[in-house]
């Protein structure tokens, strides 16, 4: 793993090099043209890489951010993307109470995901997939979900998240 520092071109390549590998990056730096970041200048990058904007101020525009990140993963080919797209879309139908719906895109999330060697991201993946058994009220399948995604999170050095596995865990 290595760290990526890069401005303009040069953060490109580091975004594109984390779709592509993500588990060759351990963090990025990303600047744009020089020591001054002009919001113009992070609104290109992003639009480079397909960031829309990072968070939905109602479930509506969170709809429409998920659609939008869902029909870009398929277009891009890329496992972690489809995989985060299927997980984000897990989260909202989990949040608007459709919760087989939700345990369901969870589970295509985890498959894709399996692709990758990431087990960061898959525990993310099973910290959702638990929470929305607990909240479906399946024990036996919160606890299974919401153990591995413990484990996940010990295993990478992930104490805040694996912290937060616990305490679901503790709600079942």
């Amino acid at each position: 793993k290595a760290v990526f520092v890069g401005t303009s071109l040069g953060g490109i390549v580091t975004m594109l090099t984390n779709l592509a590998a993500p588990s060759r990056v351990a963090a990025a730096v990303i600047n744009d043209v020089g020591p001054e970041l002009a919001p113009e200048g992070i609104a290109r990058i992003a639009g480079y890489v397909g960031v829309k904007r990072s968070e939905a101020r109602s479930l509506d525009e969170a709809a429409e951010l998920v659609t939008w990140l869902g029909e870009r993963a398929l277009a891009s080919g890329y496992p972690w993307t489809r995989a985060t797209a299927a997980r984000c879309r897990g989260q909202l139908l989990a949040e608007t109470g459709d919760l087989d719906a939700a345990v369901a895109a969870l589970e295509d999330a985890l498959a894709v995901g399996r692709l990758l060697d990431n087990r960061f991201e898959l525990g993310r993946t099973h910290l959702e997939l638990g929470r929305a058994h607990r909240r479906a009220r399946r024990r036996v399948q919160a606890r299974a979900s919401l153990e591995e995604a413990r484990r996940a999170f010990d295993e990478t050095g992930a104490a805040l998240w694996a912290e937060t596995a616990r305490q679901e865990l503790e709600r079942i």
